[in-house]
């Protein structure tokens, strides 16, 4: 995270529990938070799931041969966080999730 901290040019990151540490976390910022139950099975799962938006996009991914790879390697954490920065920046932000407003 050091590295890509200076290779961005940040500030700082932002890693926030998911529970409240008894005063001892204050967010630089209000955020809402977003959990999804991963419990019941694929189908039901996708059933759930809005048709015309994200049913649609799910098909699609299957389609074009999308893969996910999970772990907790340097190189995936890397990969991960590559893919974040280009999303940020096509949506129009420079900088990290936690640094403020948009630039």
């Amino acid at each position: 995270m050091e590295r890509a901290l200076d290779a961005e040019k940040l500030r700082y990151i932002e890693l926030r529990p998911l529970t409240p540490l008894a005063g001892a976390y204050h967010p630089a910022q209000s955020y809402c938070f977003h959990q999804v139950d991963l419990r019941p099975d694929l189908t039901t799962l996708f059933d759930h799931c809005h048709k015309s938006s994200t049913q649609r996009k799910i098909q699609r991914a299957e389609r074009e041969g999308l893969t996910c790879e999970a772990g907790r390697s340097e190189a995936l954490l890397d990969a991960f966080w590559k893919l974040h920065l280009m999303t940020r920046r096509r949506h129009g932000f420079r900088r990290s999730p936690s640094a403020g407003s948009a630039t």
